[in-house]
Protein backbone atom coordinates (compact mmCIF):
# COMPACT_ATOMS: atom_id res chain seq x y z
CA UNK A 1 0.00 0.00 0.00
CA UNK A 2 2.81 2.06 0.64
CA UNK A 3 4.70 1.73 -2.83
CA UNK A 4 0.79 2.39 -4.71
CA UNK A 5 0.78 5.93 -2.58
CA UNK A 6 4.47 6.76 -3.30
CA UNK A 7 3.77 5.66 -7.43
CA UNK A 8 0.75 7.83 -7.30
CA UNK A 9 2.47 10.96 -5.22
CA UNK A 10 6.06 10.65 -6.96
CA UNK A 11 6.22 8.61 -9.91
CA UNK A 12 4.30 10.12 -12.69
CA UNK A 13 6.40 13.66 -11.88
CA UNK A 14 9.68 11.69 -11.81
CA UNK A 15 9.43 9.89 -15.15
CA UNK A 16 8.26 13.01 -16.67
CA UNK A 17 11.05 14.68 -15.86
CA UNK A 18 12.94 11.50 -17.38
CA UNK A 19 10.83 12.26 -20.43
CA UNK A 20 12.02 15.63 -21.00
CA UNK A 21 15.38 14.61 -20.38
CA UNK A 22 14.85 11.59 -22.95
CA UNK A 23 13.16 14.18 -25.66
CA UNK A 24 15.55 16.77 -25.23
CA UNK A 25 18.82 14.77 -25.45
CA UNK A 26 17.48 11.05 -26.98
CA UNK A 27 15.66 12.61 -29.95
CA UNK A 28 16.85 15.38 -33.08
CA UNK A 29 16.05 19.04 -33.35
CA UNK A 30 12.80 18.46 -34.79
CA UNK A 31 8.65 18.39 -33.49
CA UNK A 32 9.10 14.79 -32.92
CA UNK A 33 10.34 15.86 -29.38
CA UNK A 34 7.39 17.69 -28.31
CA UNK A 35 4.76 15.21 -30.05
CA UNK A 36 6.90 12.32 -28.45
CA UNK A 37 6.67 14.12 -25.20
CA UNK A 38 2.61 14.47 -25.36
CA UNK A 39 2.28 10.66 -26.33
CA UNK A 40 4.76 9.47 -23.63
CA UNK A 41 3.02 12.02 -20.63
CA UNK A 42 -0.68 10.12 -21.37
CA UNK A 43 1.42 6.76 -21.20
CA UNK A 44 2.78 7.94 -17.88
CA UNK A 45 -0.45 8.97 -16.54
CA UNK A 46 -1.62 5.97 -17.35
CA UNK A 47 0.99 3.59 -16.25
CA UNK A 48 1.31 5.49 -12.93
CA UNK A 49 -2.67 5.41 -12.02
CA UNK A 50 -2.89 2.58 -13.05
CA UNK A 51 0.03 0.62 -11.74
CA UNK A 52 -0.95 1.98 -8.08
CA UNK A 53 -4.61 0.67 -8.24
CA UNK A 54 -2.82 -2.80 -9.35
CA UNK A 55 -0.59 -2.71 -6.30
CA UNK A 56 -3.67 -1.05 -4.01
CA UNK A 57 -5.24 -4.53 -5.49
CA UNK A 58 -2.61 -6.45 -4.08
CA UNK A 59 -2.95 -5.60 -0.87
CA UNK A 60 -5.97 -7.67 -1.09
CA UNK A 61 -5.64 -10.09 -3.37
CA UNK A 62 -2.18 -10.95 -3.09
CA UNK A 63 -2.40 -14.37 -0.57
CA UNK A 64 -6.17 -14.70 -0.84
CA UNK A 65 -8.21 -15.44 -4.04
CA UNK A 66 -11.22 -12.55 -3.74
CA UNK A 67 -14.50 -13.79 -4.40
CA UNK A 68 -15.91 -13.53 -7.34
CA UNK A 69 -18.81 -10.36 -6.82
CA UNK A 70 -15.31 -8.55 -5.59
CA UNK A 71 -13.18 -9.80 -8.11
CA UNK A 72 -15.70 -8.56 -10.63
CA UNK A 73 -16.05 -4.64 -8.55
CA UNK A 74 -12.57 -4.71 -8.65
CA UNK A 75 -11.62 -5.49 -12.02
CA UNK A 76 -14.31 -2.89 -12.82
CA UNK A 77 -12.68 -0.30 -10.86
CA UNK A 78 -9.07 -0.91 -12.40
CA UNK A 79 -10.32 -0.39 -15.70
CA UNK A 80 -11.81 2.99 -14.96
CA UNK A 81 -8.64 3.86 -13.61
CA UNK A 82 -7.14 2.91 -17.53
CA UNK A 83 -10.24 5.39 -18.62
CA UNK A 84 -9.73 8.22 -15.80
CA UNK A 85 -5.85 8.18 -16.50
CA UNK A 86 -6.19 8.55 -20.35
CA UNK A 87 -8.94 12.17 -20.12
CA UNK A 88 -6.21 13.20 -17.38
CA UNK A 89 -3.44 12.40 -19.55
CA UNK A 90 -5.19 13.65 -22.62
CA UNK A 91 -5.29 17.21 -20.60
CA UNK A 92 -2.16 17.54 -19.36
CA UNK A 93 -0.42 16.73 -22.67
CA UNK A 94 -2.33 19.04 -25.13
CA UNK A 95 -2.80 21.75 -22.89
CA UNK A 96 0.98 20.92 -22.02
CA UNK A 97 0.68 24.05 -18.84
CA UNK A 98 4.53 24.10 -18.00
CA UNK A 99 6.13 23.52 -21.64
CA UNK A 100 3.76 26.38 -23.72
CA UNK A 101 6.36 26.23 -26.39
CA UNK A 102 5.99 22.56 -26.80
CA UNK A 103 2.03 22.46 -27.10
CA UNK A 104 0.50 20.96 -30.02
CA UNK A 105 -2.69 22.85 -29.95
CA UNK A 106 -2.27 26.69 -31.15
CA UNK A 107 -3.60 27.71 -27.97
CA UNK A 108 -3.26 31.03 -26.05
CA UNK A 109 -1.31 30.21 -22.37
CA UNK A 110 -4.54 32.19 -20.99
CA UNK A 111 -6.67 29.96 -22.23
CA UNK A 112 -4.85 26.78 -21.44
CA UNK A 113 -4.25 27.32 -17.42
CA UNK A 114 -8.12 28.11 -17.45
CA UNK A 115 -8.76 24.59 -18.79
CA UNK A 116 -6.08 22.83 -16.94
CA UNK A 117 -8.86 21.48 -13.74
CA UNK A 118 -11.44 20.51 -15.95
CA UNK A 119 -9.95 17.44 -17.28
CA UNK A 120 -8.64 15.94 -14.24
CA UNK A 121 -12.13 17.23 -13.10
CA UNK A 122 -13.85 15.32 -15.25
CA UNK A 123 -11.68 12.26 -14.83
CA UNK A 124 -12.54 12.24 -10.94
CA UNK A 125 -16.23 12.54 -11.71
CA UNK A 126 -16.13 9.66 -14.03
CA UNK A 127 -14.23 7.43 -11.93
CA UNK A 128 -16.10 8.80 -8.98
CA UNK A 129 -19.36 7.79 -10.37
CA UNK A 130 -18.42 4.73 -12.74
CA UNK A 131 -17.47 3.25 -9.10
CA UNK A 132 -20.81 3.98 -7.67
CA UNK A 133 -22.29 2.32 -11.17
CA UNK A 134 -20.23 -0.78 -10.20
CA UNK A 135 -21.37 -1.45 -6.23
CA UNK A 136 -24.88 -0.41 -7.31
CA UNK A 137 -24.23 -3.34 -10.00
CA UNK A 138 -22.37 -5.80 -7.25
CA UNK A 139 -24.47 -5.03 -4.72
CA UNK A 140 -27.94 -5.33 -7.02
CA UNK A 141 -29.44 -2.04 -5.57
CA UNK A 142 -32.71 -1.17 -6.90
CA UNK A 143 -33.16 0.39 -10.42
CA UNK A 144 -34.06 3.89 -9.12
CA UNK A 145 -30.79 4.24 -6.88
CA UNK A 146 -28.89 3.67 -10.43
CA UNK A 147 -30.89 5.58 -12.41
CA UNK A 148 -30.67 8.46 -9.90
CA UNK A 149 -26.58 8.10 -9.46
CA UNK A 150 -26.73 8.21 -13.49
CA UNK A 151 -28.66 11.67 -13.75
CA UNK A 152 -26.49 13.23 -11.17
CA UNK A 153 -23.51 12.19 -13.26
CA UNK A 154 -24.55 13.49 -16.60
CA UNK A 155 -25.60 17.28 -14.72
CA UNK A 156 -22.18 17.01 -13.14
CA UNK A 157 -20.27 16.70 -16.32
CA UNK A 158 -23.09 18.25 -18.61
CA UNK A 159 -21.88 21.69 -16.24
CA UNK A 160 -18.61 21.23 -16.07
CA UNK A 161 -18.53 20.76 -19.60
CA UNK A 162 -20.34 24.06 -20.60
CA UNK A 163 -18.69 25.71 -17.65
CA UNK A 164 -15.55 24.99 -19.50
CA UNK A 165 -16.83 26.28 -23.06
CA UNK A 166 -18.25 29.65 -21.41
CA UNK A 167 -15.12 30.12 -19.72
CA UNK A 168 -13.21 29.97 -22.88
CA UNK A 169 -15.26 32.51 -24.59
CA UNK A 170 -15.39 34.51 -21.61
CA UNK A 171 -11.58 34.23 -21.58
CA UNK A 172 -11.02 35.41 -25.55
CA UNK A 173 -13.33 38.22 -25.11
CA UNK A 174 -11.30 39.73 -22.16
CA UNK A 175 -8.05 39.22 -24.42
CA UNK A 176 -9.69 40.99 -27.14
CA UNK A 177 -10.72 43.78 -25.05
CA UNK A 178 -7.19 44.20 -23.53
CA UNK A 179 -6.11 44.36 -27.34
CA UNK A 180 -3.69 41.13 -26.93
CA UNK A 181 -3.12 39.09 -30.14
CA UNK A 182 -5.56 36.22 -30.90
CA UNK A 183 -5.55 33.93 -33.77
CA UNK A 184 -9.34 33.29 -34.78
CA UNK A 185 -10.60 29.68 -34.28
CA UNK A 186 -10.43 27.65 -37.35
CA UNK A 187 -13.71 25.81 -38.66
CA UNK A 188 -12.76 22.49 -36.98
CA UNK A 189 -12.29 24.60 -33.62
CA UNK A 190 -15.73 26.14 -34.38
CA UNK A 191 -17.39 23.31 -34.91
CA UNK A 192 -16.06 21.23 -32.13
CA UNK A 193 -16.80 24.27 -29.81
CA UNK A 194 -20.21 24.54 -30.87
CA UNK A 195 -21.28 20.47 -30.67
CA UNK A 196 -19.94 20.61 -27.42
CA UNK A 197 -21.78 23.10 -26.02
CA UNK A 198 -25.00 21.79 -27.81
CA UNK A 199 -24.21 18.42 -26.32
CA UNK A 200 -23.84 19.86 -23.19
CA UNK A 201 -27.40 21.52 -22.98
CA UNK A 202 -29.29 18.63 -24.58
CA UNK A 203 -27.91 16.82 -21.51
CA UNK A 204 -29.62 19.58 -19.41
CA UNK A 205 -32.92 19.36 -21.30
CA UNK A 206 -32.68 15.47 -21.44
CA UNK A 207 -32.88 15.30 -17.34
CA UNK A 208 -35.30 18.28 -17.05
CA UNK A 209 -37.76 16.35 -18.89
CA UNK A 210 -37.23 13.23 -17.06
CA UNK A 211 -35.01 11.47 -20.04
CA UNK A 212 -32.28 10.09 -17.98
CA UNK A 213 -31.17 7.18 -20.00
CA UNK A 214 -30.67 9.41 -23.04
CA UNK A 215 -28.78 12.30 -20.67
CA UNK A 216 -26.08 9.35 -19.22
CA UNK A 217 -25.86 8.06 -23.40
CA UNK A 218 -25.03 11.86 -24.28
CA UNK A 219 -22.35 11.90 -21.33
CA UNK A 220 -20.64 8.70 -22.05
CA UNK A 221 -20.98 9.35 -25.69
CA UNK A 222 -19.52 12.64 -25.31
CA UNK A 223 -16.68 11.69 -23.28
CA UNK A 224 -15.46 8.65 -25.64
CA UNK A 225 -16.29 10.41 -28.46
CA UNK A 226 -13.65 13.38 -26.95
CA UNK A 227 -11.44 10.66 -25.94
CA UNK A 228 -11.53 8.78 -29.41
CA UNK A 229 -10.50 12.44 -31.46
CA UNK A 230 -7.70 13.43 -29.12
CA UNK A 231 -6.11 10.12 -29.36
CA UNK A 232 -6.26 10.57 -33.17
CA UNK A 233 -5.14 13.84 -33.14
CA UNK A 234 -1.98 13.41 -30.82
CA UNK A 235 -1.34 9.85 -32.92
CA UNK A 236 -1.35 11.21 -36.31
CA UNK A 237 0.83 14.10 -35.17
CA UNK A 238 3.33 11.57 -33.67
CA UNK A 239 3.06 9.48 -36.72
CA UNK A 240 3.63 12.37 -38.69
CA UNK A 241 6.67 13.59 -37.16
CA UNK A 242 8.13 10.40 -36.55
CA UNK A 243 8.14 9.50 -40.49
CA UNK A 244 9.43 13.18 -41.08
CA UNK A 245 11.99 12.62 -39.05
CA UNK A 246 13.36 9.30 -40.01
CA UNK A 247 13.85 10.00 -43.40
CA UNK A 248 15.01 13.37 -42.89
CA UNK A 249 18.46 13.72 -44.44
CA UNK A 250 19.63 15.80 -41.85
CA UNK A 251 19.33 13.04 -38.91
CA UNK A 252 21.43 10.55 -38.52
CA UNK A 253 18.81 7.89 -39.44
CA UNK A 254 17.79 9.42 -42.96
CA UNK A 255 21.67 9.67 -44.06
CA UNK A 256 22.07 6.18 -43.08
CA UNK A 257 19.05 5.16 -44.96
CA UNK A 258 20.42 7.31 -48.13
CA UNK A 259 23.67 6.22 -47.91
CA UNK A 260 22.58 2.26 -47.51
CA UNK A 261 20.42 2.29 -50.33
CA UNK A 262 21.69 5.18 -52.23
CA UNK A 263 18.34 7.42 -52.53
CA UNK A 264 17.95 10.55 -53.45
CA UNK A 265 16.65 13.14 -51.18
CA UNK A 266 13.55 13.52 -53.24
CA UNK A 267 12.35 9.58 -52.69
CA UNK A 268 13.19 9.97 -49.10
CA UNK A 269 10.61 12.58 -48.97
CA UNK A 270 8.60 10.52 -50.68
CA UNK A 271 8.84 7.82 -48.35
CA UNK A 272 7.93 10.12 -45.61
CA UNK A 273 4.68 11.46 -47.28
CA UNK A 274 4.05 7.46 -47.68
CA UNK A 275 4.88 6.29 -44.40
CA UNK A 276 2.82 8.87 -42.86
CA UNK A 277 -0.06 8.57 -44.78
CA UNK A 278 -0.62 4.85 -44.57
CA UNK A 279 -0.12 5.09 -40.82
CA UNK A 280 -2.52 8.07 -40.86
CA UNK A 281 -5.10 5.54 -42.70
CA UNK A 282 -4.78 3.00 -40.47
CA UNK A 283 -5.37 5.12 -37.71
CA UNK A 284 -8.34 6.43 -38.92
CA UNK A 285 -9.54 3.24 -39.36
CA UNK A 286 -8.73 1.65 -36.07
CA UNK A 287 -11.09 5.39 -34.67
CA UNK A 288 -13.87 4.83 -37.13
CA UNK A 289 -13.93 1.45 -35.12
CA UNK A 290 -13.63 2.71 -31.71
CA UNK A 291 -16.39 5.67 -32.68
CA UNK A 292 -19.03 3.05 -33.68
CA UNK A 293 -18.15 -0.08 -32.05
CA UNK A 294 -16.95 1.07 -28.44
CA UNK A 295 -17.90 2.73 -25.25
CA UNK A 296 -16.74 4.40 -22.31
CA UNK A 297 -15.67 2.15 -19.51
CA UNK A 298 -15.59 -1.02 -22.06
CA UNK A 299 -13.31 -0.97 -24.60
CA UNK A 300 -9.88 -1.19 -24.27
CA UNK A 301 -7.46 -1.07 -27.46
CA UNK A 302 -7.13 -4.67 -27.71
CA UNK A 303 -10.70 -4.58 -28.65
CA UNK A 304 -10.62 -2.14 -31.20
CA UNK A 305 -8.26 -4.30 -32.51
CA UNK A 306 -10.21 -7.82 -32.54
CA UNK A 307 -13.15 -5.77 -33.78
CA UNK A 308 -11.49 -4.65 -36.80
CA UNK A 309 -9.88 -8.08 -37.41
CA UNK A 310 -13.71 -9.59 -37.15
CA UNK A 311 -15.13 -6.39 -39.97
CA UNK A 312 -12.27 -7.22 -42.37
CA UNK A 313 -12.87 -11.14 -42.26
CA UNK A 314 -16.41 -11.77 -41.78
CA UNK A 315 -18.91 -13.26 -44.06
CA UNK A 316 -21.62 -10.32 -43.94
CA UNK A 317 -20.85 -8.93 -46.78
CA UNK A 318 -22.43 -12.23 -48.30
CA UNK A 319 -26.19 -11.61 -46.23
CA UNK A 320 -29.03 -9.76 -47.67
CA UNK A 321 -30.13 -7.98 -44.87
CA UNK A 322 -30.93 -4.38 -45.11
CA UNK A 323 -32.18 -3.03 -41.65
CA UNK A 324 -32.25 0.72 -41.22
CA UNK A 325 -29.53 -0.06 -38.81
CA UNK A 326 -27.53 -1.02 -42.50
CA UNK A 327 -28.88 1.66 -44.43
CA UNK A 328 -27.36 4.41 -41.71
CA UNK A 329 -24.00 2.88 -41.40
CA UNK A 330 -24.18 2.89 -45.16
CA UNK A 331 -25.00 6.63 -45.27
CA UNK A 332 -22.10 7.45 -42.62
CA UNK A 333 -19.84 5.46 -44.56
CA UNK A 334 -20.26 6.98 -48.04
CA UNK A 335 -19.79 9.86 -46.56
CA UNK A 336 -16.90 9.42 -44.54
CA UNK A 337 -15.32 7.26 -47.90
CA UNK A 338 -16.35 10.32 -50.07
CA UNK A 339 -14.06 12.38 -47.55
CA UNK A 340 -11.27 10.28 -47.09
CA UNK A 341 -11.20 9.74 -51.41
CA UNK A 342 -11.04 13.93 -52.07
CA UNK A 343 -8.64 14.25 -49.41
CA UNK A 344 -6.10 11.46 -50.57
CA UNK A 345 -6.97 12.43 -53.84
CA UNK A 346 -6.06 16.17 -52.98
CA UNK A 347 -2.83 14.58 -50.92
CA UNK A 348 -1.45 12.76 -53.73
CA UNK A 349 -2.03 15.52 -56.25
CA UNK A 350 -0.22 18.64 -54.08
CA UNK A 351 1.76 16.41 -52.08
CA UNK A 352 2.87 12.98 -52.90
CA UNK A 353 3.22 12.63 -57.12
CA UNK A 354 5.24 15.91 -57.31
CA UNK A 355 7.88 14.78 -55.22
CA UNK A 356 8.31 12.25 -58.29
CA UNK A 357 9.75 12.92 -61.31
CA UNK A 358 6.58 12.43 -63.11
CA UNK A 359 5.16 14.61 -65.50
CA UNK A 360 2.01 16.92 -65.34
CA UNK A 361 -0.21 14.30 -67.31
CA UNK A 362 1.03 11.88 -65.67
CA UNK A 363 -0.07 12.84 -62.08
CA UNK A 364 -3.08 13.66 -63.77
CA UNK A 365 -3.62 10.85 -65.08
CA UNK A 366 -3.06 9.10 -62.30
CA UNK A 367 -5.09 10.88 -59.79
CA UNK A 368 -7.74 10.78 -61.71
CA UNK A 369 -7.74 7.02 -62.30
CA UNK A 370 -7.03 6.50 -58.43
CA UNK A 371 -10.34 8.40 -58.38
CA UNK A 372 -12.45 6.18 -60.65
CA UNK A 373 -11.10 3.22 -58.65
CA UNK A 374 -12.30 4.81 -55.40
CA UNK A 375 -15.92 5.53 -56.33
CA UNK A 376 -16.24 2.15 -57.77
CA UNK A 377 -15.11 0.54 -54.30
CA UNK A 378 -17.03 2.70 -52.38
CA UNK A 379 -19.96 2.27 -54.03
CA UNK A 380 -19.11 -1.75 -53.38
CA UNK A 381 -18.23 -1.13 -49.85
CA UNK A 382 -21.79 1.17 -49.73
CA UNK A 383 -23.26 -1.81 -51.13
CA UNK A 384 -22.19 -4.50 -48.97
CA UNK A 385 -22.83 -2.64 -45.66
CA UNK A 386 -26.72 -2.48 -46.63
CA UNK A 387 -26.11 -6.01 -46.82
CA UNK A 388 -26.88 -6.92 -50.46
CA UNK A 389 -24.41 -9.88 -51.16
CA UNK A 390 -22.10 -9.56 -54.24
CA UNK A 391 -23.31 -12.37 -56.23
CA UNK A 392 -27.05 -11.27 -55.94
CA UNK A 393 -26.16 -8.71 -58.33
CA UNK A 394 -26.62 -10.25 -61.29
CA UNK A 395 -29.88 -8.91 -62.11
CA UNK A 396 -28.27 -5.47 -61.90
CA UNK A 397 -25.33 -6.81 -64.40
CA UNK A 398 -28.04 -8.50 -66.82
CA UNK A 399 -30.24 -5.24 -66.70
CA UNK A 400 -26.81 -2.73 -67.36
CA UNK A 401 -26.76 -5.49 -70.33
CA UNK A 402 -30.11 -4.32 -71.72
CA UNK A 403 -29.46 -1.26 -71.09
CA UNK A 404 -25.76 -1.19 -72.91
CA UNK A 405 -27.73 -2.52 -76.00
CA UNK A 406 -30.04 0.30 -76.50
CA UNK A 407 -28.14 3.38 -75.43
CA UNK A 408 -25.74 2.85 -73.34
CA UNK A 409 -22.97 1.58 -75.43
CA UNK A 410 -21.58 5.23 -76.27
CA UNK A 411 -21.31 5.73 -72.64
CA UNK A 412 -19.53 2.57 -72.09
CA UNK A 413 -17.49 3.42 -74.97
CA UNK A 414 -16.19 6.60 -74.01
CA UNK A 415 -15.54 5.24 -70.39
CA UNK A 416 -13.22 2.53 -71.55
CA UNK A 417 -11.45 5.14 -74.32
CA UNK A 418 -10.94 7.03 -71.21
CA UNK A 419 -9.34 3.84 -69.32
CA UNK A 420 -7.07 3.46 -72.53
CA UNK A 421 -6.72 7.12 -72.75
CA UNK A 422 -5.33 6.91 -68.97
CA UNK A 423 -3.18 3.82 -69.29
CA UNK A 424 -1.76 3.78 -72.90
CA UNK A 425 -1.02 7.40 -72.60
CA UNK A 426 -1.42 8.43 -76.23
CA UNK A 427 -1.98 11.85 -75.26
CA UNK A 428 -2.33 13.28 -71.85
CA UNK A 429 -2.43 16.21 -69.60
CA UNK A 430 -0.74 18.95 -71.28
CA UNK A 431 -0.27 18.20 -74.80
CA UNK A 432 -0.93 19.96 -77.80
CA UNK A 433 -3.27 17.80 -80.37
CA UNK A 434 -5.15 18.35 -83.12
CA UNK A 435 -8.59 16.69 -84.35
CA UNK A 436 -11.22 17.27 -86.80
CA UNK A 437 -9.97 20.86 -87.13
CA UNK A 438 -9.88 21.60 -83.25
CA UNK A 439 -6.24 22.35 -82.04
CA UNK A 440 -5.60 23.16 -78.42
CA UNK A 441 -4.07 22.22 -75.14
CA UNK A 442 -5.29 19.06 -73.38
CA UNK A 443 -6.42 20.20 -69.86
CA UNK A 444 -8.41 17.55 -68.23
CA UNK A 445 -8.91 13.66 -69.32
CA UNK A 446 -12.34 12.86 -67.73
CA UNK A 447 -14.52 9.42 -67.73
CA UNK A 448 -16.27 10.07 -70.82
CA UNK A 449 -14.55 12.82 -72.51
CA UNK A 450 -11.33 14.68 -72.72
CA UNK A 451 -11.20 19.00 -71.97
CA UNK A 452 -9.02 21.04 -74.77
CA UNK A 453 -8.66 24.37 -74.25
CA UNK A 454 -8.31 26.69 -77.72
CA UNK A 455 -5.98 29.77 -77.85
CA UNK A 456 -8.66 31.61 -77.03
CA UNK A 457 -9.23 30.20 -74.00
CA UNK A 458 -12.60 28.78 -74.96
CA UNK A 459 -13.02 24.69 -74.28
CA UNK A 460 -14.21 22.14 -77.12
CA UNK A 461 -15.76 18.95 -74.74
CA UNK A 462 -13.95 16.14 -77.21
CA UNK A 463 -15.83 12.20 -76.37
CA UNK A 464 -12.88 10.07 -75.49
CA UNK A 465 -13.77 7.49 -78.19
CA UNK A 466 -13.08 10.02 -80.70
CA UNK A 467 -9.26 9.83 -79.64
CA UNK A 468 -9.23 6.41 -79.74
CA UNK A 469 -10.63 5.58 -83.15
CA UNK A 470 -9.94 9.27 -85.73
CA UNK A 471 -6.40 10.36 -86.42
CA UNK A 472 -5.05 12.62 -83.98
CA UNK A 473 -2.22 14.59 -84.45
CA UNK A 474 -0.14 15.45 -81.34
CA UNK A 475 2.37 17.60 -81.61
CA UNK A 476 4.02 17.95 -78.30
CA UNK A 477 4.11 14.28 -78.28
CA UNK A 478 7.86 13.17 -78.00
CA UNK A 479 9.15 16.23 -77.17
CA UNK A 480 8.83 17.23 -81.06
CA UNK A 481 10.82 20.16 -82.06
CA UNK A 482 8.68 23.19 -83.62
CA UNK A 483 9.97 24.34 -87.37
CA UNK A 484 9.52 28.00 -88.03
CA UNK A 485 9.57 28.32 -91.99
CA UNK A 486 9.07 31.73 -93.55
CA UNK A 487 8.35 32.03 -97.48
CA UNK A 488 9.18 34.96 -99.23
CA UNK A 489 9.01 35.74 -102.60
CA UNK A 490 11.92 38.80 -104.19
CA UNK A 491 12.10 40.24 -107.46
CA UNK A 492 14.22 38.64 -110.51
CA UNK A 493 16.94 41.19 -110.01
CA UNK A 494 18.16 40.42 -106.65
CA UNK A 495 21.35 38.41 -105.70
CA UNK A 496 20.25 35.42 -104.37
CA UNK A 497 23.57 34.54 -102.19
CA UNK A 498 22.86 38.15 -100.42
CA UNK A 499 19.56 37.61 -99.81
CA UNK A 500 20.30 34.08 -98.36
CA UNK A 501 23.19 35.71 -96.26
CA UNK A 502 20.55 38.31 -94.53
CA UNK A 503 17.74 35.73 -93.97
CA UNK A 504 20.67 33.72 -92.13
CA UNK A 505 22.08 35.94 -90.31
CA UNK A 506 18.02 36.97 -89.21
CA UNK A 507 17.56 33.40 -87.94
CA UNK A 508 20.76 32.24 -86.30
CA UNK A 509 20.70 35.63 -84.17
CA UNK A 510 17.43 34.69 -82.61
CA UNK A 511 17.79 33.27 -79.16
CA UNK A 512 14.68 30.42 -80.05
CA UNK A 513 16.52 29.22 -82.87
CA UNK A 514 18.29 26.01 -82.59
CA UNK A 515 21.65 25.24 -83.39
CA UNK A 516 21.24 21.96 -84.21
CA UNK A 517 19.51 21.52 -87.10
CA UNK A 518 21.59 24.64 -88.15
CA UNK A 519 18.99 27.24 -90.08
CA UNK A 520 18.34 26.72 -93.89
CA UNK A 521 17.17 28.61 -97.09
CA UNK A 522 16.03 26.54 -100.15
CA UNK A 523 15.66 27.85 -103.79
CA UNK A 524 11.71 27.04 -104.14
CA UNK A 525 9.83 28.81 -107.23
CA UNK A 526 11.22 30.84 -109.66
CA UNK A 527 8.37 32.37 -111.50
CA UNK A 528 7.54 35.14 -114.13
CA UNK A 529 6.36 37.44 -110.15
CA UNK A 530 9.57 36.43 -108.88
CA UNK A 531 11.70 34.63 -106.92
CA UNK A 532 10.57 32.38 -104.13
CA UNK A 533 12.92 31.68 -101.19
CA UNK A 534 11.48 29.74 -97.81
CA UNK A 535 14.03 30.17 -94.70
CA UNK A 536 13.83 27.33 -92.23
CA UNK A 537 15.01 27.36 -88.43
CA UNK A 538 14.24 24.65 -85.52
CA UNK A 539 12.50 26.15 -82.00
CA UNK A 540 12.50 23.81 -78.71
CA UNK A 541 8.84 23.03 -79.16
CA UNK A 542 5.61 23.52 -81.55
CA UNK A 543 4.50 26.27 -78.86
CA UNK A 544 6.67 28.57 -79.61
CA UNK A 545 7.10 29.10 -83.38
CA UNK A 546 3.96 31.60 -84.20
CA UNK A 547 5.78 34.00 -81.94
CA UNK A 548 9.19 33.11 -82.74
CA UNK A 549 7.94 33.37 -86.68
CA UNK A 550 6.64 36.75 -85.81
CA UNK A 551 9.67 37.86 -84.15
CA UNK A 552 11.77 36.81 -87.02
CA UNK A 553 9.70 38.78 -89.90
CA UNK A 554 10.39 42.01 -87.95
CA UNK A 555 13.85 41.15 -87.51
CA UNK A 556 14.27 40.13 -91.06
CA UNK A 557 12.65 43.56 -92.80
CA UNK A 558 14.47 45.51 -90.29
CA UNK A 559 17.36 43.97 -92.67
CA UNK A 560 16.28 43.89 -95.91
CA UNK A 561 15.32 47.42 -95.74
CA UNK A 562 19.18 48.58 -94.62
CA UNK A 563 20.63 46.33 -97.34
CA UNK A 564 18.25 47.98 -99.88
CA UNK A 565 16.73 44.62 -100.92
CA UNK A 566 13.09 44.74 -101.65
CA UNK A 567 10.29 42.24 -101.49
CA UNK A 568 8.20 41.14 -104.95
CA UNK A 569 5.01 42.94 -105.13
CA UNK A 570 2.12 41.41 -107.31
CA UNK A 571 1.65 43.90 -110.46
CA UNK A 572 -1.54 45.13 -111.72
CA UNK A 573 -2.89 47.06 -114.96
CA UNK A 574 -5.66 49.68 -114.18
CA UNK A 575 -6.59 51.70 -117.28
CA UNK A 576 -8.29 54.81 -116.47
CA UNK A 577 -9.69 57.92 -118.60
CA UNK A 578 -9.84 56.07 -121.66
CA UNK A 579 -10.13 59.09 -124.86
CA UNK A 580 -13.57 58.20 -126.39
CA UNK A 581 -12.36 57.27 -129.44
CA UNK A 582 -10.45 54.32 -127.88
CA UNK A 583 -13.23 53.26 -125.83
CA UNK A 584 -15.59 53.33 -129.24
CA UNK A 585 -12.98 50.93 -130.72
CA UNK A 586 -13.06 48.61 -127.56
CA UNK A 587 -16.50 48.76 -127.91
CA UNK A 588 -16.79 47.48 -131.86
CA UNK A 589 -14.22 44.52 -131.79
CA UNK A 590 -15.94 43.33 -128.55
CA UNK A 591 -19.29 43.48 -130.64
CA UNK A 592 -17.71 42.19 -133.54
CA UNK A 593 -16.55 39.20 -131.59
CA UNK A 594 -20.08 38.41 -129.95
CA UNK A 595 -21.41 38.20 -133.43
Amino acid sequence: MALAIGVWLYARKYLEKALVWLSIWGFPDGRLRRTFLAFATVIVTVITLYGGANLLYMVFARNNALPPLVDNFANGLLGLTIFSGIIAGLGRALLSIQRPSWRLIPMPDMIAVALKPYPTGIAMLLMFFGTLEQFNNTIGSSVSAAIFSNGIAALLIALLVWRATRRTNRIRREMVALGEPLEPRTSLGSLIHLVVSAVSVSIVLALLIGYIPLARFLTYELVWVGIVFSCLYLTTKLMGDLCESLFSVNHASGKWIKQALNLDNRYLEQATILFSAIGNTILVMLAAIALFNGTYGATTPMTIVDKAIDILGSDSFGKINIVPANVMSALISAVVGLYILRTARRWLGTKFLPKTAMDTGMRMSLVTLFSNIGYVLLILITLSLLGIEWNKLAWIVSALSVGIGFGLQEIVKNFISGLILLTERPVKVGDLVSISGVEGDIRRINVRATEIQLSDKSTVIVPNSQLISQNVRNVTMGNAQGVATIPLIFPLDIDPEQVRGILLEAYVAHEAIQDTPAPSVSFSQLTPDGITLSVTGYVSSPRVVSRTKSDLLFDILKRLRAANVKLSSPQSLVVQNLPPEIAAAYTDNSKKEDE
